[in-house]
């Protein structure tokens, strides 16, 4: 007990520290004092477990800050000095012991990742600013250490899933709460929605895609406690404020995100995630090839006096499928300008970080809204032309596959857990067969009667809820990514590359169970 009162006297005292020496700085622009919480935090590590400053990470990330920088840079405070510090940890680490999970790193879900790392190197390489796309470069190296693979690294079992999740909740549920109770003294009104989701959020886009992502981790893990529990009735109540926060966070890409992560469930539950995902590869690859067959898509120019920002939320509603909401025919000018980038550079792209100072010059002037002046210096609103745009198609491939494995191999990684041996995820009732012995015939698969929506866990286990939770929020983030690039923002990243880990990590389990098996098996069958 005495150990344990050290440590949190040692926590809050860091915590203290790395507050007051990021506010500090910003307040009196001494961004000399963000060096501070590097030195308090290297000092610390060599007293305590590095897992308390990842956990304190996690908590970070829905509370961190953007702040700009001299130089047009920018940082996320406090989650990105983290960031760096755990990459240094991680890397010392790995000298010290001169070990490595090879496994782990050579699971398809990580390796890819890697892969488009070592990729980035050729764009940047090639990048017509190269001073920004190495700062990006950079940047991608301590998102990937830390969310992947010191992340492979701390989670060893289910109770450091849950650990993740726990710490990610009470930063969230604290923006959420500060965000709804000022929203609220303005009656939840449409136009003031992003003065309050300042200063955690940049905008109420982000704010409703955190909140949006999160909601199946939240409403899968209350199925891992006992009814009546305080986890359980908790995580009950946080479900529908979570909804409650997104419907008045005004953001039609969430509440369409949430539509298809609904029947994305029942996608993954009948195993019909490779066709459909085939089905929306035609349908992409067709509409693409109309849209540049003889240049129509310079139909679907906007009327520029016509469109126009709207106060009033029923408006906006009714201007975006008119086709003159301001902010979707301003992604479509800059999607054009995207796609001419992509034909001038096709192999390695402009280069990460590049895509700003370089559109202005591909853009279609009868595409242009009032708002192309782009103050805000923000890009292509869709992550998909950005990696083409800057990254080339081999980036935009290696992107694209990474996903639709994860996806169907995610998909299968569920059904696995659903069916596994009590050695793993002891379920609370239904099918307990291992999957090397179940029937494959008629009846193989089917789900319980008490199973339906209500939740992984009554379907059989607690790894089927993670597994579930972890894909609804990989997808719920993928259709976001086709609205806005969001790769680049902490709070949607961390989660993104998490929920692809923690799959890896059961489709590891289940595999070492699955060889467990087969030893005892073959031990009985000596005897």
């Amino acid at each position: 007990m005495k150990q344990w009162n050290n440590k949190r006297i040692l926590f809050i005292s860091l915590a203290a520290i790395l507050l007051l020496s990021t506010s500090l700085g910003i307040i009196f622009e001494l961004y000399e004092l963000f060096i501070i919480p590097l030195l308090v935090l290297g000092t610390f590590l060599v007293i305590l477990d590095y897992k308390i400053i990842y956990y304190l990470l996690i908590f970070s990330i829905p509370l961190s800050i953007e702040i700009n920088l001299p130089g047009g840079f920018s940082i996320d405070l406090i989650s990105e000095p983290l960031m760096i510090v755990l990459t240094a940890v991680y890397f010392i680490d790995i000298i010290a012991a001169r070990k490595f999970d090879t496994k782990f790193l050579l699971h398809p879900f990580i390796f890819l990742v890697i892969l488009q790392l070592i990729w980035l190197l050729i764009p940047v390489l090639f990048s017509t600013s190269w001073f920004v796309s190495v700062k990006y470069l950079l940047s991608k190296i301590w998102y990937i250490t830390a969310f992947v693979l010191l992340t492979g690294q701390i989670i060893q079992s289910r109770e450091d899933i849950k650990k993740i999740f726990w710490w990610f909740y009470a930063g969230l549920l604290i923006a959420i709460v500060q965000t709804s109770v000022r929203h609220a003294f303005e009656g939840f009104s449409f136009d003031t929605i992003n003065n309050f989701t300042v200063p955690f959020f940049k905008n109420h886009v982000n704010y409703s895609i955190t909140i949006a992502l999160f909601l199946p981790f939240v409403w899968y893990f209350r199925g891992l406690y006992k009814k009546k529990s305080f986890q359980y009735t908790l995580l009950s109540f946080s479900r529908y404020f979570f909804i409650f926060a997104i419907i008045f966070s005004y953001t039609r890409a969430s509440w369409i995100a949430l539509i298809f992560a609904f029947c994305s469930y029942f996608m993954i539950h009948h195993l019909l995630t490779q066709k459909v995902l085939l089905l929306s590869g035609i349908v992409i690859i067709v509409a693409i090839a109309y849209l540049l067959n003889e240049n129509k898509y310079l139909d679907y120019s906007p009327k520029y006096e016509k469109t126009v920002s709207h106060r009033k939320f029923e408006k906006k509603l009714e201007a975006t499928y008119t086709m003159e909401d301001i902010s979707g025919m301003e992604r479509i000018y800059r999607w054009v300008a995207s796609y001419h980038m992509f034909l001038d550079r096709p192999v390695t792209g402009t280069g990460p970080n590049t895509f700003y100072p370089e559109y202005k010059k591909y853009t279609v002037s009868s595409f242009a809204t009032y708002v192309s002046d782009n103050p805000e210096k923000s890009t292509t609103h869709n992550n998909y032309l950005l990696i083409l745009t800057e990254q080339g198609m081999v980036g935009l491939l290696l992107f694209v596959m990474w996903i639709i494995i994860v996806l169907t191999r995610g998909t299968k990684i569920y059904h696995a857990s659903l069916q596994s041996s009590p050695l793993l995820t002891p379920p609370k009732r239904g099918r307990t067969g291992h999957p090397l012995t179940t029937p494959r015939g008629k009846g193989a698969g089917k789900v319980p009667p008490s199973g339906g929506f209500r939740g992984a866990w009554d379907l059989g286990g607690a790894s089927a809820a993670i597994a579930m939770a972890a894909l609804l929020s990989f997808i719920i983030i993928i259709i976001h990514l086709f609205l806005a690039d969001f790769m680049k923002v902490d709070k949607v990243a961390s989660i993104f590359f998490i929920s692809a880990v923690i799959l890896a990590k059961l489709d590891l389990w289940l595999d070492a169970e699955r060889r467990e098996f087969i030893e005892i098996d073959s031990h009985l069958s000596a005897f």
